[in-house]
């Protein structure tokens, strides 16, 4: 699963509010491996260092932002997100893949709910977004998007999550190295969703981070 830092100087507002067109990105990408070859460029190669292959991954990602209606200065909305991605898959030929938003509950084992998203048949993908909730005491909540690539957990026991975050970057004019990482999911705050244990905001700030809601791609 690609792993492409949303921090960029090839993108507008260097890529700080790109987090879901870049997350859709790692996302389609797979996807165009793996059967759905219409969905990204051919000759894509998100690890390569040099200006030209970093600029190609760039263009692909600012054209998905044009379609998913991100703003620069504020980001993508979820139902922009799912609105867009609807149209892209059509665009592209495959209108039998579709986007679809569901939020995380109670009184269903989250991994359980996760991994039913994310499943499917041979022919069909196997992916989904997640929608995080960074929230502290006297900051605003905001939203961020990740590329979920698994889910462990088993019904009365321990459950976690693996994601690729674009967050997870070092500079603005280079690729970071590929690196997934897992949280545990804890406890579940009604209309917010459950908590990633161990995981502290993101850019430095917040101290509580919640995995709010799922946007499979199948």
């Amino acid at each position: 699963m690609p792993d492409i830092d949303q921090l960029s100087n090839m993108l507008p507002g260097s890529g700080m509010n790109f987090c879901l067109p870049v997350s859709a990105a790692n996302a389609l990408m797979w996807m165009a491996a793996n059967g759905y070859p219409n969905l990204a460029p051919a000759g894509l190669n998100p690890e390569s260092g040099t200006p030209a292959d970093r600029q190609k991954v760039r263009d692909f990602i600012k054209g998905l932002a044009t379609d998913l209606n991100t703003d620069p200065g504020s980001g993508t909305t979820q139902s922009d997100f799912v609105a867009g991605m609807n149209l892209y898959f059509a665009k592209k030929g495959y209108i039998n893949l579709k986007a679809t938003r569901h939020y995380l509950q109670e009184n269903v084992l989250a991994a359980q709910t996760i991994a039913q998203l994310m499943g499917g048949t041979s022919d069909r993908p196997k992916l989904a977004i997640g929608i995080l909730k960074r929230e502290g005491p006297g900051i605003s909540p905001t939203y961020h998007a990740v590329t979920l690539t698994g889910v462990k957990g088993v019904a009365g026991g321990p459950s976690s999550v693996s994601f690729n975050d674009p967050e997870s970057d070092e500079s603005n004019t280079q690729q970071s190295q590929y690196t997934t990482v897992t949280y545990p999911l804890g406890a579940f705050t009604y209309g917010e969703g459950h908590e990633l244990v161990g995981m502290k905001g993101f850019r430095g700030t917040g101290n509580r981070v919640v995995l709010q809601e799922v946007i499979a791609l199948r």
